[in-house]
């Protein structure tokens, strides 16, 4: 009961420390455009971004942000609460798989949650409105399923494949098959369950087909509704593109193996390797859990496109390992803890550092450094635990949360320019936006119902301008221009300088012509 309890209060303060800021530019303001469009336009087959078809996700994660919607109205709120929601059932999914592969530690498996919830990375991205704690835990569900089909539960074990395909090509598409072409091979090489593979490899296919007819169900809708384009568009370029010859995010193979100590950060930096040697002979379980992460990061390797979320649901077989380690002494605590201490100690001076002599101090509040110094302290006295140092880290990452992410979240709050141009479209002003690839930081800020024209360049836009002297413009550029006159709102936001504009106010301007050639 106590561990469970630890894991509930470290999913709520997770929780508690990001939900009451507003969304973060340019992703999680993005997202919540694209739920409004769809349900500002009553369009819930495909997801729409300022009009036109968002072909970079799946539906599901728009969908349950509808469904708190029906309950709460549109709010910024719930949505994050669908994702703090998946991340704290990854963990309960990561406790029922240390219990499965782990019997003989049945009574402390609520610790793998715990490790896993303790990572810094997934610690951060349970605070934040993405699709990847969603997708880690579709991608954890058919690690359980392939688990009851090699155990000799291949009916359940098909239900739960069945629903986590379905689920995880909803929420992140097929990238979701090389999640679980990981397991497959995971379970295949480690001797994990008592069932030959020509007894679990039929069942696992029913349920990947199962799985994929599900999704193909909706597909046929979308072509019904929309046409093969949003298909080809979401399930082939986008994936296939980042799979060879990336169009965003292309690095090399290696790329990965320098994100490993950071999404491991603390436990592998706290292995004892002679441990893993001695178990990994005796204990299919370990082997399981080790082929999954390793195979993952593997496979990932092999393709073009890299972002160290990617490897997000690869930190729960992570956790299992940990635990299975920490149960039998491979893990080097007094290491860890040095490791962990150190962090917090040039932590603490650099927080120093920044509120006195940058800029950005005041997105530091004075009690985060407090509270960084008392850490220190703590563990420099203390003999420390895993658990201990666990819950530190989920308390760290909540204050982090709760004091710059707020305040930058704060200094880069779009809600006030989203006011402005809801006034005025319902004033019946055009309104437009330059340059051309707007990425929906206003649609939800300002619950807009109109569409934003986008403009591709700069001869573009004079003509806009010069169309509609009664238009809003909102520019987005590298920095602020010369201009006669000052905009209605402006800030700085993620390194660019956003200004509302009267169109008449630009008209005339040689400066502002002469400005925009400059900027781009």
């Amino acid at each position: 009961m106590i561990g469970l309890a630890l894991l509930w209060i470290s999913a709520l303060l997770l929780g508690l420390s990001s939900f009451f800021r507003p969304p973060l530019p340019i992703d999680e303001t993005r997202y919540l455009s694209v739920a409004w469009d769809m349900w500002a336009r009553h369009q819930f087959v495909v997801p729409i971004l300022n009009g036109h078809i968002y072909a970079h996700k799946p539906p599901l994660l728009f969908w349950l942000v509808h469904l708190s919607w029906l309950l709460f109205g549109p709010n910024a709120i719930t949505p994050r609460l669908v994702v703090l929601s998946f991340g704290l059932a990854t963990a309960h999914l990561t406790v029922r798989m240390a219990g499965d592969l782990f019997p003989e530690y049945k009574g402390n498996v609520w610790k793998a949650g715990l490790f896993l919830l303790a990572l810094p990375v997934w610690a951060l991205w349970m605070s934040l409105f993405l699709f990847d704690i969603p997708l880690s835990f579709f991608v954890a569900l058919a690690g359980m399923g392939m688990l009851w089909l090699v155990k000799g539960s291949p009916w359940r074990g098909i239900v739960v494949l069945t629903l986590a395909v379905a689920g995880g090509l909803l929420t992140k598409g097929p990238v979701f098959y090389v999640h679980a072409l990981a397991i497959a091979l995971a379970v295949l090489f480690s001797g994990v369950g008592s069932r030959p593979v020509v007894r679990w490899l039929a069942p696992a296919a029913l349920g990947v087909f199962l799985g994929s007819a599900v999704v193909g169900l909706w597909l046929i809708l979308v072509v019904k509704t929309v046409g093969m384009g949003y298909v080809r568009e979401v399930f082939f370029q986008q994936t296939l593109g980042r799979v060879s010859h990336s169009f965003a995010h292309a690095r090399p193979i290696w790329w990965y193996l320098w994100t490993i100590p950071v999404l491991g950060f603390p436990w592998l930096l706290g292995i004892r390797i002679e441990v893993v040697k001695r178990l990994w002979e005796t204990s299919p379980g370990l082997r399981f859990v080790g082929y999954w992460a390793g195979y993952t990061l593997l496979l990932f390797s092999l393709i073009s496109g890299k972002q160290i979320y990617y490897l997000l649901p690869a930190l729960v077989p992570l956790a299992i390992g940990v635990f299975l380690l920490e149960e039998n002494g491979g893990i080097d605590v007094e290491r860890v803890k040095r490791i962990v201490g150190t962090v917090f100690a040039v932590a603490f001076v650099g927080v120093l550092l920044v509120k006195v002599f940058s800029g950005y101090g005041r997105y530091f509040p004075w009690w985060l450094s407090v509270f960084i110094g008392f850490l220190v302290i703590f563990f420099w006295r203390k003999k420390a635990n895993l658990i201990l140092l666990s819950l530190a880290i989920v308390l760290t990452v909540s204050a982090v949360n709760a004091g710059p992410v707020y305040r930058l979240s704060k200094a880069w709050d779009l809600s006030e320019a989203g006011r402005l141009l809801r006034i005025f479209q319902e004033e019946g002003r055009p309104v437009a936006v330059f340059p051309e690839k707007y990425a929906g930081q206003f649609g939800f800020a300002g619950r807009l119902e109109g569409d934003l024209a986008e403009i591709p360049s700069p001869r573009h836009l004079w003509a806009w301008v010069w169309n509609h002297p009664d238009g809003v413009v909102v520019l987005v550029l590298k920095r602020p221009l010369p201009l006669q006159r000052l905009p209605l709102w402006q800030a700085e936001v993620r390194g660019r300088w956003v200004g509302l504009f009267f169109a008449k106010s630009l008209l005339g301007s040689f400066r502002f012509a002469r400005g925009l050639r400059e900027d781009l």
